[in-house]
């Protein structure tokens, strides 16, 4: 591979200056004349393939505009990774369900940042396109069996129809950092300490009104909905075990 990507700048100025050669027949053809100088390789093509090489070979590379140094944005996937894993088995899933479950999570977010990034709409409903419809529908819940199914109900409220995605909002915070000239850390940090204080008053705040006016009271509609949506499948599957498709 590191062979390849040295030799990168030699086929390309050969591409560009015609490189040395004769027709047939041994007769002089165009590609023999002398190179001209606007004709040379440009510079930045051989200082690409260094670049690629230097991070083949474990070179240090300029994080001071990233939102977090490399390793430790790679440490701290990992960690969220296995404690995500470690969490979802302690509630009774498989390990195959965990993984396959996140597996279309995180396509499903890469997915939504790419389209939110090309097109820019800040509205994204995908009904019925979720992890756990989609685990239910390819093995099926006699597969699945209950501890799964449930497990996978519960984690069914932030991914229901993926209308609130962060991915996509996190990019265009770190885009407009860059547009901007802001430091992409203290962006890093705001999104974590908005993460955190969000996610606390959240559930304060939904614990408080649904005892406060109660959820079959002033507040039926919506949140009673949601949970009658979250749970009524999963009667049906654990009642009448299906299969694939």
């Amino acid at each position: 591979m590191i062979g390849a990507l040295l030799a990168a700048p030699t086929i390309d100025a050969t591409k560009e200056t015609g490189g040395g050669g004769r027709c047939a027949g041994g007769e002089a053809g165009p590609l023999d004349e002398p190179l001209a100088e606007d004709k040379l390789p440009e510079p930045a093509t051989i200082e690409l393939s260094a670049e690629r090489v230097a991070r083949l070979l474990g070179a240090p590379l300029d994080e001071t505009n990233e939102p977090l140094p490399f390793r430790a944005t790679v440490g701290i996937l990992v960690a969220s990774i296995l404690g995500v894993i470690v969490f979802c088995s302690l509630a009774g899933m498989a390990l195959w369900v965990v993984v396959g479950f996140f597996g279309v999570f995180y396509a499903l977010a890469i997915a939504l940042a790419r389209v939110r990034a090309e097109l820019g709409p800040p509205y994204h409903e995908l009904i019925r396109i979720n992890p756990r419809e989609f685990m239910v529908d390819t093995f099926g819940s006699r597969m699945l069996r209950a501890p799964n199914l449930m497990g996978m109900t519960f984690l069914y409220g932030y991914n229901r129809c993926n209308r609130a995605h962060p991915m996509p909002t996190q990019i265009e915070a770190f885009k407009m950092a860059e547009r901007s000239g802001t430091n992409p850390r203290r962006v890093f940090q705001a999104i974590v300490l908005a993460t955190v204080v969000g996610a606390v008053a959240t559930f304060w705040a939904y614990l408080d009104i649904t005892y406060r006016y109660g959820v079959s009271g002033v507040l039926n509609g919506w949140i009673r909905h949601s949970g009658w949506e979250s749970f009524r499948p999963l009667q049906g599957w654990i009642q009448n075990p299906q299969r694939p498709g």
